[in-house]
């Protein structure tokens, strides 16, 4: 459900017959993109014309503002900033296909980076883009969430010069407009612009609407109005057929609102009884089309009636070319919503559940939620929460499940064992374990009271899944193995989706355990499941760990061949690689050295600095330092070397390490202090050593045993022994004094 992108709200108004052109307007923007200004702001409240004026100036565009426009509809659902970031790219893909699809696909994990990381990403490309870019935000006053405002101020203060951010609201957004204005770098269009002249309504009301209104009522009305389109076009709405025109218009008085509810009354009043019925019924809905209206109000002809409330011009926009989809003017649908609590209350909450069941049969999930909700019925929102948790888990998209969750009651969650683990996925993926706990023991509690008993096993599977992935971050082994092995008994085993993280989470405990062979398997075994479940966040890193185990074997051309497998999992389309193989460049660096290709380990390690820091996953981040600093060394460099170091340093300073970590790092301060004493001239050998036999070979040579070889580069004292007899194998050596004196005497050591 989270990848799909409902079209309509990337489609950019069609010209309204009724529309007048407003040239001092366009000149007025016009302005704006000559003057390279970065924001184009049209606020005012709701009725002004503010889609429509923006809709008909780009789609009169001349030359001096030709480009291209990326056009985005925004509702109360994007307040999540996964999604409004994924319209965002959808509607800049209608411009530059290729262009976000890296960012696409890593705001879709279920650690998605931050806002600004992503945005940097998609400035950058927007760049390289050859024509002038014009990015829509209607509706932007529907944004409430504090994160996607500062992330829009991010972009506007670093958007390249061709491109410009338009946004269409009710009021002034949070962003710095007084910075912006001082520094001349913002269009604005408030009410006062928009306020419709005598100039434009005559044409208005006289050719637009086909009236025929003298000059001194039009001027009556403008005054009445103040030139406020909405309540003009209700005027003339009203105006057709009356013979009293002087009278109507001397007693039209009052507020916007009683003006809006004066001009609505008289509107729909002139219509059939079973249209306004139709009108005040289907007033719930943020999208209409003939199916869901009959489901609604329980009446045939839906689609015939929409298509001639649209002919009637009565507020209704069509959201497609195929006229399928249509929408009211939402301060229109306000005001019939009002009225319809006015007149039948005791309805209300059967038409939004009416709509939810549609919404569901149709397979539109979050419609339906939202509208269950409206309607009070819990259970029915909860059923269909909980039908979609897991693809929403697997997609990332957490911001959506924790907006729905805070509309449920707190006993609901607790009533429903099925919320209570969706709730817990949520919160231990937010990083908010301190209440994970309780929703798991609360959903146990609730068990004998489901109706299914037979669903209990995957559900306890789950429960036992996420106990492991809690253990295992506060590093308990013991308790984490103790509760994956429980959840893979209970998980079913045809279902990958939760199966794949258990059995990922084992192989890092096996790792930090030191059974290599187990952490092997285990890592093969999650990436395969990550693959089947369709989740590249598992099966990447799972494939980069069962590399990592291969390197630390010897076994370079298997670890190679798994980690380019890897690598093609995690590329877009195009050939981008994803923030997600940082780690898999960090491996092939070292891959790369302990081929003596240094200028290949190089490249791998800076690429994959620079995914990391795009992810900013400090583990993948540390390993490209490290392996920088080693072949700085190499090199005869100590000094940068030293500085990557410090780098990394920092980097372990200011986040907290994973398992084993500090380890990894003093190994390498060790390698690289070896590493400087050590002219790699392995030309004559037709099978080289690896890095880390290397390693094995200088502790030999200084007279280490197995077991202090073993302490020394914190590896299990069986692969010690493999290292050495490799190396004497490689060596033609029948003994380890043999094959350090053979090393010297081919200049591989000092």
């Amino acid at each position: 459900m989270s990848t799909a992108i409902l079209q309509t709200k990337l489609h950019m108004p069609a010209p309204s017959p009724s529309c007048v052109p407003r040239a001092r307007l366009h000149t007025m923007l016009d302005a704006g993109l000559l003057a390279e200004h970065r924001l184009i702001l049209v606020a005012a409240p709701a009725g002004f014309g503010k889609t429509t004026l923006a809709a008909d100036w780009l789609n009169h565009a001349d030359q001096q503002r030709s480009g291209q426009t990326a056009w985005v509809s925004l509702d109360e659902h994007d307040n999540d900033p996964a999604r409004f970031l994924v319209y965002l790219i959808s509607a800049l893909q209608t411009v530059a296909p290729s262009l976000g699809e890296e960012v696409h696909s890593v705001i879709e994990s279920p650690e998605p980076p931050p806002l600004e990381i992503s945005l940097t990403a998609l400035i950058n490309q927007i760049a390289t883009l050859p024509e002038k870019l014009l990015i829509v935000l209607d509706d932007y006053h529907l944004i409430t969430n504090q994160s996607i405002h500062r992330g829009l101020e991010f972009f506007i203060e670093n958007l390249p010069a061709q491109c410009h951010l338009i946004l269409l609201s009710r009021a002034d957004p949070p962003l710095p407009l007084a910075r912006l204005r001082a520094r001349g770098q913002m269009t604005e269009l408030r009410a006062t612009n928009l306020r419709f002249t005598s100039e434009e309504i005559t044409p208005f009301l006289n050719q637009a609407m086909q009236l025929e209104i003298s000059p001194e009522h039009i001027h009556s009305l403008e005054t009445r109005t103040e030139g406020w389109i909405a309540g003009l076009q209700m005027a003339a709405l009203s105006l057709k057929g009356r013979s009293d025109v002087g009278e109507f218009i001397a007693a039209f008085s009052g507020s916007h609102r009683f003006i809006l509810d004066y001009l609505t009354e008289e509107v729909v009043r002139g219509q059939p009884d079973d249209t306004q019925q139709f009108i005040l019924q289907t007033s719930i809905l943020k999208r209409l089309c003939g199916p869901l209206c009959e489901a609604v109000t329980r009446q045939r002809l839906g689609q015939q009636t929409l298509e001639r409330l649209e002919e009637a011009n009565l507020f209704l926009s069509p959201l497609d070319d195929e006229r399928c989809w249509f929408r009211y003017h939402r301060l229109f649908a306000d005001v019939m919503a009002n009225r319809l609590g006015r007149v039948y209350p005791d309805k209300i909450s059967d038409l939004h559940l009416q709509a939810a069941g549609w919404f569901r049969e149709n397979n539109l999930p979050a419609e339906a939620i939202e509208h269950a909700l409206a309607g009070g019925d819990y259970p029915f929102a909860a059923q269909v929460v909980e039908s979609q948790a897991m693809e929403l888990l697997k997609a990332g998209s957490l911001g959506t499940l924790l907006g729905w969750l805070d509309k449920f009651p707190a006993e609901i969650i607790a009533s429903r064992p099925e919320m209570g683990v969706t709730a817990a996925w949520v919160y231990l993926l937010t990083g908010s374990a301190e209440n994970i706990e309780a929703y798991l023991t609360t959903a146990e509690s609730n068990f004998p009271n489901l109706d299914e008993p037979e669903d209990l096993d995957p559900l306890r599977g789950q429960i036992a899944a996420i106990r492991t992935y809690l253990a295992a971050r506060e590093n308990n082994p013991d308790k984490a193995m103790r509760q994956a092995n429980f959840a893979l008994e209970l998980l079913p085993e045809d279902d990958p989706s939760v199966r794949c993280v258990v059995v990922f989470v084992m192989g890092g405990i096996y790792f930090m355990q030191q059974d290599l062979e187990q952490a092997l398997a285990s890592m093969q075994e999650a990436a395969q499941l990550g693959i089947q479940a369709g989740n590249i966040h598992v099966a990447v890193p799972a494939l980069n760990s069962a590399a990592d185990i291969l390197l630390q074997k010897g076994n370079l051309a298997d670890a190679e061949r798994i980690l380019h497998r890897a690598l093609q999992i995690g590329t877009t389309r195009n050939g981008q690689p994803l923030p997600i193989t940082a780690g898999v460049q960090s491996s092939l660096a070292e891959l790369r050295i302990a081929q003596g290709n240094l200028a290949s380990a190089r490249q791998f390690a800076q690429t994959g600095l620079e995914l990391g820091e795009k992810w900013r996953n400090p583990d993948s981040q540390i390993g490209c330092y490290l392996a920088l600093a080693y072949i700085e060394n190499l090199e005869g460099n100590p000094e940068a070397a030293r500085s990557l170091m410090e780098k990394t340093k920092h980097l372990v300073a200011t986040h907290q390490l994973t398992p084993g970590q500090e380890e990894q790092i003093k190994a390498y301060e060790a390698k690289i202090v070896r590493g400087a004493s050590q002219a790699l001239d392995q030309s004559s050998l037709p099978d080289p050593l690896t890095e880390r036999e290397l390693e094995v070979l200088q502790l030999l040579a200084e007279g280490l045993s197995n077991r202090a070889i073993a302490d020394e580069l914190i590896i299990a004292l069986g692969t010690t022994k493999t290292h050495i007899s490799r190396i004497m194998s490689k060596l033609n050596a029948e003994n380890r004094t043999q094959a350090v004196a053979l090393a010297r005497e081919l200049g591989i050591i000092s």
